[in-house]
């Protein structure tokens, strides 16, 4: 099972990567996941400890621990998955800028289009609740959310559209934006 992973890695890594742009691609991936592991996170958790220290609310300590703890770790694997989806499925690099090589409707992404954005906000969840408190999480995935629907409204689903046509619409028609249909 290893081998065969590792094989299939290298095989695709080989189709669509020349020498050259495989130190490009590898920098914009460590820069896009120091701006939006530990960036964003950082920024957030200031900013949202900042504004709910004006309203203390008291939350027992365990369930600020549950919250921390699943957001991260399930925000991680959701992540992970779908990353790993992309660049198997999709043929492409995990980078989110990048453009898919054909449209993934498989793994996370039968639950969600965009499961990426959904890892980073349970991750942005946990780390703030951890950082502040569940109150300061809370806030930081209301306005995390609110920039990703905006950027998925106005960039991503018009480029996908045009990119896949009426393959992307009835996608789109089956399943949800950014939370999962519960």
């Amino acid at each position: 099972m290893k081998n065969q992973f590792v094989d299939r890695f290298f095989e695709t890594m080989k189709g669509q990567i020349s020498s050259s742009s495989i130190k490009e691609k590898l920098v914009a991936l460590a820069v896009g996941a120091v701006v939006f592991l530990l960036v964003v996170p950082t920024a957030l958790a200031v900013a949202a400890s900042a504004l709910t220290s004006w309203i203390p609310i008291p939350w027992p300590g365990l369930l600020e621990m549950t919250v921390a703890f699943l957001g991260f770790w399930g925000g991680l694997f959701i992540l992970g998955w779908a990353i790993l989806t992309r660049f198997l499925v999709g043929r492409s690099d995990a980078a989110p800028l990048a453009p898919y090589s054909r449209l993934i409707t498989t793994g996370p992404y039968q639950w969600t289009r965009s499961p990426m954005e959904l890892g980073l906000l349970l991750y942005y969840l946990g780390i703030v609740t951890y950082a502040a408190n569940v109150a300061a999480g809370v806030l930081a995935c209301l306005a995390a959310t609110g920039a990703i629907l905006w950027y998925q409204r106005n960039y991503e689903e018009n480029e996908m559209e045009q990119r896949f046509g009426e393959e992307y619409r009835r996608y789109c028609s089956q399943t949800p934006s950014l939370f999962p249909k519960v």
